[in-house]
């Protein structure tokens, strides 16, 4: 098929018009679609499982054996970097992982408050990671004893952090709140926030719509328009006895009931909002006037809310359907209810293990959906996120674009996160599934430096040692040494995009193309192969998979 040739300068100008135009995630389900082929689809999970492309030795193995296909599925499951592919990918459900909270950094004797208040937002994401990383059930995420905390957040919160030791940690608070998962973590409560008018009612909504996909801010409510909605008083009454008001209040009042030890007026006082508050845990009594229960069985603390949680037959159904909206990079549509409840019932069969969910939905052939026809050569691929943008790129070129010490693709006050097509936490909640402008200027000047940095490096380097470049001198230009460049292109094509093309293909004319006009420029061979990985870097069939 047909791709955007990214090696001709003269089309780059076109390049983010015809992009918008061209490229499409969305799958209609009357199109038919032409199913990836299998270094493609092998391509796909391996980005979507471990963050990073196929090496060349994977996809030659594929190549010679292609019934290997559930051994790298595996593979994948197993790879240390699988754990971490589910924390970024609840990190846009969750919107915990944010640059800055409404609590000041300043409180706490932090080396970096950045960083601090960043790992505060990860916390939550944490447990999810350690929870797949050791295969335990997914119900642990609301039934732990636990919580993960590193050194800055061990000498900040009340914790048996040990003393001396650096990392992510499985770490108990030990500030009298009943732990129960993400759900007793600060990093959860330091981003969705409550007044006292709203009395943790926000909150309860977090926990529903994270745990078990109902939000009760989308369903449907007509109530009288005689309410004075800037009166408080008359909104308490209506709670109580509108039967639109009743109808939600009666389920999420008593959810709210729970949390009020995190109830934390002052928010000036480091001794307020980053510790429990034990004392505080019946202000329901007064403030909500319910008892805490769960849809109706009355229940005793936050650990009990969590085990009821996990009971909750929708608990499954919302991970299936989180990870299937995840996974295809779609909204999973209503008419899907047989997809779902195959994964689903993968997921109840493999002891709710993560990883059981995740081999049953990459086994869907709407996961395996390449383009919906040939002349429509991008639409239906997925395309990166700005972590995977980052993790890619640091894989292949061994780069990582920081400034300061912070990630510039995982950062938003010093960083691109969101014009890479990243999430903030707050104004920016769900990441692009479509390229835009300045998502390929961003991964225009990813490519540049990446690419510089690689060569710089490899250069140096014995042939035998490059990841990149092992099969040229980069004092030899193609004239030169046509056989040895052919193959380092083909290599490159491989290892960059997944795709094997033949020695006299019009990709390695075109490649050769652009090297020697880039050659003319100043006589570098050195820049000339800079310039060509550049092109590649940033060619639409690097960041769409």
């Amino acid at each position: 098929m047909h791709r955007y040739d990214s090696t001709d300068r003269l089309g780059r100008s076109t390049m983010v018009v015809w992009l918008m135009l061209a490229c499409s995630s969305e799958l209609p389900q009357e199109q038919a679609y032409i199913p990836l082929a299998d270094a493609e689809y092998l391509t796909r999970i391996s980005i979507d499982l471990r963050g990073i492309r196929p090496t060349v030795d994977e996809l030659d193995r594929l190549s010679s054996n292609p019934s290997e296909l559930d051994i790298f599925i595996d593979e994948y499951l197993a790879h240390s970097n699988f754990g971490s592919r589910i924390r970024n990918i609840y990190a846009e459900i969750y919107n915990t992982e944010a640059d800055q909270f409404s609590v000041q950094p300043d409180l706490f004797n932090v080396d970096d408050e950045i960083a601090f208040i960043r790992s505060v937002g990860q916390e939550p994401l944490r447990i999810l990671q350690e929870v797949a990383d050791n295969d335990l059930p997914w119900t642990t995420i609301v039934t732990a004893d636990w919580t993960m905390a590193n050194e800055s957040m061990g000498s900040a919160f009340m914790t048996d952090y040990p003393q001396g030791e650096r990392g992510w940690k499985r770490t108990k608070y030990t500030d009298g709140r009943p732990m129960s998962g993400i759900l007793s973590t600060n990093g959860l409560w330091w981003r969705y926030t409550t007044t006292n008018s709203n009395a943790n009612r926000s909150r309860a909504n977090t926990i529903s719509r994270v745990v078990l996909c109902y939000d009760y801010l989308r369903l449907p409510i007509q109530f009288s328009r005689d309410i004075d909605l800037f009166d408080n008083e008359a909104i308490e009454q209506a709670i109580k006895t509108d039967e639109a008001c009743i109808n939600c209040h009666s389920s999420l009042d008593p959810l709210a009931a729970h949390l009020f030890g995190f109830w934390a007026p002052n928010t000036d006082s480091w001794l307020e909002i980053s510790r429990y508050h034990p004392e505080r845990e019946q202000f329901y009594n007064t403030v909500l006037d319910v008892e805490p229960s769960y849809y109706g069985k009355p229940t005793t603390n936050l650990s009990d809310l969590g085990h009821h949680l996990a009971a909750d037959p929708r608990f499954p159904n919302c991970t299936t359907q989180q990870l299937m909206t995840a996974f295809l990079q779609r909204d999973v549509r209503i008419d899907e209810i047989n997809n779902i409840s195959k994964h689903r019932e993968a997921f109840i069969q493999g002891n709710l293990n993560i990883k059981e969910l995740v081999r049953s939905i990459i086994a869907d052939p709407q996961y395996k959906a390449g383009p919906q026809t040939e002349n429509a050569d991008y639409a239906g691929l997925k395309m990166m996120t700005a972590d995977l943008l980052s993790s890619t790129i640091e894989d292949l070129t061994g780069y990582k674009w920081t400034y300061s010490g912070h990630d510039m693709l995982r950062s938003d006050i010093y960083g691109l996160r969101t014009l890479a097509g990243g999430t903030d936490g707050y104004t920016v909640t769900q990441n692009a599934r479509q390229p835009n402008p300045t998502i390929i200027l961003v991964q225009a000047r990813l490519a540049e430096l990446a690419a510089h940095y690689a060569v710089d490096q490899e250069i140096q380097m014995p042939m035998e040692d490059r990841h990149l470049f092992p099969h040229v001198e980069f004092s030899m230009t193609p004239t030169e040494n046509p056989t040895d460049t052919q193959r380092q292109l083909q290599y490159l094509h491989l290892l960059v995009f997944g795709k094997s093309i033949q020695p006299d293909g019009p990709e390695i004319k075109a490649n050769i193309d652009l090297w020697n006009r880039l050659y003319t420029i100043d006589n570098n061979t050195k820049s000339a192969w800079t310039g060509l990985l550049i092109a590649l870097l940033r060619d639409p069939d690097f960041l769409l998979y």
